[in-house]
């Protein structure tokens, strides 16, 4: 597969991107593209796909030399594929107007969720995911989404279920890529085998709370997935001579025992309002409005498909 393919449509709109295996051993946006690719047609804009860490997919490891969901906040001057990579995705996301990144995780019962800004909370509704997530830029800075935020820009990642049961959930990540584009106007309607309804009622989680390990002697008080709502006063784990309990209308995400002492074994949100902390400045309906009504700085298209190679 190229490591971008660019899709243009007949009339103006956004510039979008959508990147897979960021880290290397979360496939399931690559198998996405596979089906994807070869039968899509974009009616406005143009939108590239991108295989964002060629290197780790090529071993299928989560990374080799650097973790390239987190390096966008350095300076990229590090002689190693990594950081040449992401330069090159600076450059599209620079020139794109929103971002999709499509990703897994290691938990193999954890629900699919988003990660997102609250001021991009309607286009999480249009999205067939029942958990909305944010504040991962302050806990977790470097991702793609914390660098589309530094220059004013759309920029959401989709964790499209277990790595370990990755065909389960390609539809999934397929549906939320129509959903992307459909929601921007890049395309006009969904085809029938992909399309879905929007989550009813969808849980506003707040990231809040990084747990580092700090003795070997470290154990949960009980067995917990990703996004597993505590009980106030549940006892969550035992680090050492460290008790952890949780308070009224917590989550946890991402428990992991195996980590070694200094390692983040899980953290900690809350459920919040949909506007909780934010006011809600539909940057994504403005666009739209200036990409309907101003085609200046949009390339004239033809319906072509571009596929670019360097590999």
């Amino acid at each position: 597969m190229d490591l971008e393919t660019i899709i243009r449509g007949n009339k103006p709109g956004p510039h979008l991107t959508v990147f897979a295996a960021i880290h290397g051993n979360e496939t399931v946006g690559v198998k996405a593209f596979e089906e994807l690719l070869p039968n899509i047609s974009i009616d406005a804009g143009e939108v590239c796909f991108a295989i964002a860490n060629p290197l780790a997919l090529e071993v299928n490891k989560r990374q080799v030399n650097a973790n390239m969901n987190r390096i966008f906040k350095e300076e990229l001057n590090k002689n190693v594929p990594e950081f040449k990579r992401a330069k090159e995705l600076k450059a599209i996301m620079d020139q794109s107007d929103a971002l999709l990144d499509v990703h897994s995780f290691n938990d193999l019962k954890g629900e699919p969720f988003l990660i997102c800004r609250p001021d991009m909370y309607d286009l999480a509704q249009q999205l067939p995911f029942r958990i909305v997530s944010t504040g991962w830029n302050k806990t977790h800075p470097g991702s793609t989404d914390w660098y589309m935020e530094t220059i004013g820009k759309p920029g959401l990642g989709a964790e499209c279920g277990s790595l370990h049961r990755v065909n389960e959930y390609i539809t999934l990540a397929i549906q939320t890529i129509y959903g992307f584009l459909k929601y921007f106007g890049c395309v006009e309607t969904i085809p029938k085998e992909y399309r879905f309804q929007s989550s009813v009622k969808q849980d506003f989680v707040m990231v809040e709370e990084q747990v580092y390990k700090h003795d070997n002697n470290f154990s949960f008080g009980r067995e917990f997935k990703n996004f597993d709502e505590l009980k106030s006063g549940e006892l969550i784990a035992i680090d050492g001579d460290i008790q952890h309990f949780a308070k009224e209308g917590q989550f946890i995400l991402f428990p992991r025992s195996d980590k070694p002492v200094g390692g983040e074994v899980f953290l900690l949100g809350r459920r919040i309002d949909k506007i909780e902390g934010s006011v809600q400045v539909e940057i994504s309906i403005c666009l739209i409005f200036l990409w309907r009504h101003t085609a200046k700085s949009l390339r004239d298209t033809r319906g072509s498909k571009i596929g670019l190679s360097r590999k």
